[in-house]
C-alpha cells in the first residue's frame, strides 16, 4: 500500500504537476541562457519547496499517523530535506535547463532521479 501511495504521489505531484509547471515556465520565459537561469531559479525557489513540503506531509499520513504527525514532520524536517534536495537537484536541474534542448528538459531533469 505504501509503495502504491508513494508512486501515485510521485506520478501526480512530481510527474504531472512538474510537466504543467515546466510548460508554464517555458511559455512565460522562452529563450536562451538568461531565461533558462530564470526558469531554473523559479523552479528551485517555488515548485521544489512546495512539492517537498507536500511529500514530507504525505509520508506520515500514508503511515496512518494523522495530521498532527504530518505537521510535526514538516516543521522538524522540511528545511533539512530542502537543503539536501538543493544540493543534488540544484545541479541536475541547472544542467537540464541550461544544456538540454527545451523539449527534453523535463526528461533530462528526471534522469537524475535514479541517483537521488
Amino acid at each position: 500500500v505504501r509503495c502504491g501511495c508513494v508512486a501515485s504521489f510521485g506520478g501526480l505531484a512530481v510527474g504531472c504537476g512538474g510537466e504543467v509547471w515546466w510548460r508554464a515556465l517555458s511559455r512565460y520565459f522562452p529563450g536562451g541562457t538568461y531565461e533558462a537561469g530564470l526558469r531554473f531559479t523559479l523552479d528551485q525557489a517555488v515548485f521544489a519547496p512546495v512539492v517537498l513540503g507536500l511529500a514530507a506531509a504525505a509520508w506520515p499520513l500514508v503511515e496512518g499517523r494523522g495530521v498532527s504527525a504530518a505537521r510535526a514532520h514538516v516543521d522538524s524536517d522540511w528545511y533539512h530535506m530542502l537543503g539536501k534536495m538543493w544540493t543534488f537537484w540544484g545541479g541536475a536541474s541547472a544542467a537540464s535547463y541550461l544544456l538540454a534542448p527545451p523539449q527534453w528538459q523535463p526528461s533530462a531533469a528526471a534522469g537524475g532521479a535514479p541517483l537521488w
